[in-house]
Protein backbone atom coordinates (compact mmCIF):
# COMPACT_ATOMS: atom_id res chain seq x y z
CA UNK A 1 0.00 0.00 0.00
CA UNK A 2 1.27 3.33 -0.30
CA UNK A 3 0.29 5.02 3.03
CA UNK A 4 2.69 2.04 4.79
CA UNK A 5 5.65 4.14 5.30
CA UNK A 6 3.81 6.71 6.53
CA UNK A 7 1.90 4.81 8.80
CA UNK A 8 4.91 3.46 10.64
CA UNK A 9 6.79 6.83 10.86
CA UNK A 10 2.98 7.78 12.84
CA UNK A 11 2.60 5.13 14.66
CA UNK A 12 6.05 5.07 16.27
CA UNK A 13 5.30 8.80 17.10
CA UNK A 14 1.95 7.81 18.85
CA UNK A 15 4.32 5.10 20.93
CA UNK A 16 6.65 7.90 21.56
CA UNK A 17 3.70 9.79 22.78
CA UNK A 18 2.63 7.12 24.63
CA UNK A 19 5.90 5.73 26.27
CA UNK A 20 6.66 9.53 27.39
CA UNK A 21 2.86 10.02 28.79
CA UNK A 22 2.04 12.70 26.46
CA UNK A 23 -0.73 10.76 24.37
CA UNK A 24 -4.03 12.33 24.28
CA UNK A 25 -6.87 10.20 26.53
CA UNK A 26 -9.88 9.32 25.10
CA UNK A 27 -12.38 11.71 24.74
CA UNK A 28 -15.49 12.32 26.99
CA UNK A 29 -18.77 12.01 25.17
CA UNK A 30 -22.00 13.57 26.98
CA UNK A 31 -24.96 11.05 26.81
CA UNK A 32 -27.52 13.53 28.32
CA UNK A 33 -28.30 16.93 30.10
CA UNK A 34 -30.13 17.17 33.90
CA UNK A 35 -31.74 20.89 33.65
CA UNK A 36 -31.21 22.80 36.72
CA UNK A 37 -33.66 22.50 39.59
CA UNK A 38 -33.63 24.11 43.11
CA UNK A 39 -30.29 25.19 44.16
CA UNK A 40 -28.69 23.18 41.78
CA UNK A 41 -27.27 24.22 38.40
CA UNK A 42 -27.35 21.40 34.77
CA UNK A 43 -25.73 18.56 35.80
CA UNK A 44 -24.21 15.83 32.92
CA UNK A 45 -24.12 11.99 31.92
CA UNK A 46 -21.50 10.80 30.85
CA UNK A 47 -21.10 7.54 28.62
CA UNK A 48 -20.10 5.04 30.79
CA UNK A 49 -20.82 6.30 33.92
CA UNK A 50 -24.53 4.92 34.34
CA UNK A 51 -26.78 7.51 35.71
CA UNK A 52 -23.89 9.35 37.81
CA UNK A 53 -24.30 13.25 37.52
CA UNK A 54 -21.26 15.22 36.76
CA UNK A 55 -20.84 19.22 36.68
CA UNK A 56 -19.00 20.54 33.58
CA UNK A 57 -15.99 22.62 34.74
CA UNK A 58 -14.80 23.65 30.92
CA UNK A 59 -15.58 25.92 28.21
CA UNK A 60 -17.09 28.28 30.43
CA UNK A 61 -20.26 26.00 30.85
CA UNK A 62 -20.14 25.58 34.12
CA UNK A 63 -22.88 28.29 34.64
CA UNK A 64 -24.77 26.43 32.34
CA UNK A 65 -25.20 29.21 30.02
CA UNK A 66 -25.68 26.87 26.28
CA UNK A 67 -29.04 25.95 28.21
CA UNK A 68 -30.57 29.01 28.95
CA UNK A 69 -33.45 29.56 26.91
CA UNK A 70 -32.17 33.51 25.79
CA UNK A 71 -28.78 32.55 24.93
CA UNK A 72 -30.51 29.59 22.76
CA UNK A 73 -32.56 31.95 21.15
CA UNK A 74 -29.73 34.21 20.67
CA UNK A 75 -27.54 31.39 18.57
CA UNK A 76 -30.69 30.54 16.88
CA UNK A 77 -31.19 34.07 15.38
CA UNK A 78 -26.93 34.17 14.94
CA UNK A 79 -27.12 31.27 12.64
CA UNK A 80 -30.00 32.09 10.50
CA UNK A 81 -28.49 35.52 10.06
CA UNK A 82 -24.79 34.74 9.62
CA UNK A 83 -24.24 30.57 9.11
CA UNK A 84 -22.53 27.71 10.77
CA UNK A 85 -18.74 27.71 11.00
CA UNK A 86 -15.66 26.48 12.97
CA UNK A 87 -15.97 27.60 17.00
CA UNK A 88 -11.91 28.12 16.96
CA UNK A 89 -9.61 30.53 18.19
CA UNK A 90 -7.96 32.71 15.47
CA UNK A 91 -5.25 31.26 14.48
CA UNK A 92 -7.32 28.48 13.35
CA UNK A 93 -10.66 29.96 12.15
CA UNK A 94 -8.92 33.56 11.21
CA UNK A 95 -10.62 36.71 11.66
Amino acid sequence: MPHDKLDAVLAAQLAELESSGRLKGAETVFAGVIPAAGDKGPRYRLEGEGDRAFLRMNSNAYLGMPLRAEVKKAEEEAVAAYGVGPGAVRFISGT
